[in-house]
């Protein structure tokens, strides 16, 4: 029994950290989309973009990790982003388990400027059961539906009736065992700006709208996410430093930007190592 509770307090533990989780992925999805949008005012290589990312990235190469990010597009005229592409790769070697991931898609579009959007795909190879155990998914799964609940009551808490959320499990699969096997779920959230409370400005809601998947497997996940940005939104104005500035500093061999980029590098390379190495108790 005592264990059982345990096991009950993890599971609602993990629902919690996953709505933040899943709150503030939500927000850094559009902000990366954002950085894009900013004020450019030259014209840059990709094969020189590319070929400074990879100066950055080789170092975190070796026989237990395999790192790459690569811009497939970066199209801009005098003052902004019109598109965007990048994809990237992640592959880490634990001593019992192997975290593979690929972002097939990041992408950005400015479109007529009324309604610029953003689109991220991805996909993972992972060994969930090893990691944390089943018991912990099937738990987790049963949470789902408070996850849900928490997450609407968040949103209208801070936006009233201008913003509408939903989160729903669309399938969710056991196997013989009675264990959860898949569970994928869809979520949706759309902004009003007509309707934002007076404490809130126009000028300080990033999105109009958000809507994606998840899958998650005892052996994986992937995921579909795609978005609309508010143009009002402040992170646009010239003055907010963006795309331009990143790219021209990294071009120019600039340290500061250097190092903030192997911050980030580093980040990722110590939560993929930290994720090979979870092991189960059960």
């Amino acid at each position: 029994m005592k264990q059982a509770t345990v096991r009950q307090q993890e599971a609602k533990a993990s629902a919690a950290v996953s709505k933040g989780w899943a709150k503030r992925s939500m927000l850094a999805v559009a902000g990366s989309a954002l950085v894009a949008s900013t004020a450019l005012a030259a014209v840059f290589s990709l094969q020189d973009v590319n070929g400074k990312v990879a100066e950055l990235t080789k170092d975190f190469n070796n026989n237990l990790t395999a790192l790459s990010v690569e811009f497939t597009a970066l199209t801009i005229d005098a003052l902004k982003t019109v598109d965007l592409g990048v994809t990237g790769k992640l592959r880490k070697v634990g001593d019992h388990n192997i975290l593979d991931f690929e972002l097939t898609k990041l992408a950005y579009a400015y479109g007529d400027g009324t309604r610029p959007s953003f689109e991220a795909v991805g996909k993972g190879e992972f060994d969930f059961v090893y990691a944390i155990g089943q018991t912990l998914i099937n738990d987790f799964a049963g949470e789902l539906d408070g996850l849900a609940v928490g997450m609407a009551q968040d949103y209208a808490a801070e936006y009233g009736d201008a913003v509408a959320f939903s989160f729903n499990t669309v399938d969710l699969q056991t196997n013989a065992n009675g264990d959860v096997a898949s569970m994928n779920v869809a979520f949706e959230v759309a902004f009003d700006l007509a309707k934002l409370p007076e404490e809130i400005e126009a000028s300080n809601v990033a999105l109009l709208g958000l809507k994606g998947d998840i899958t998650v497997t005892q052996k994986g996940f992937e995921f579909h996410v795609a978005g609309v940005l508010n143009p009002a939104y402040s992170g646009f104005e010239k003055e907010q430093n963006g795309m331009k500035e990143y790219v021209e500093s990294l071009l120019a061999n600039d340290p500061a930007i250097y190092q903030e980029l192997k911050r980030s590098f580093d980040f990722l390379d110590s939560g993929a190592k930290w994720l090979v190495e979870l092991k189960a108790d059960e």
